[in-house]
């Protein structure tokens, strides 16, 4: 695991807990852009994306049920 990836896995409250299965966030501190490649875990996935390039994204995608298109986990914002 690359030492300048900081990851949190988060487990939403009670009253969010039969629509929310996790928060996850990952956070880029290095000074290079990571490569990461999606693996499906057959979930619907929301992800809500800041970047220094972009100010703020959010993307949906659907059942995860295939490898995924590489990603690029970029710098920090």
């Amino acid at each position: 695991m690359h030492h300048d990836l900081s990851y949190q896995y988060i487990k939403p409250n009670k009253n969010l807990s039969d629509f929310v299965d996790s928060f996850w966030c990952m956070e880029n501190k290095s000074d290079e852009k990571l490569e990461t490649i999606g693996l499906p875990d057959g979930r619907i996935d929301l992800s809500l994306i800041k970047t220094a390039e972009n100010p703020f994204q959010i993307r949906l995608l659907g059942l995860g049920t295939q490898q995924y298109e590489k990603g690029i986990i970029r710098l920090k914002a």
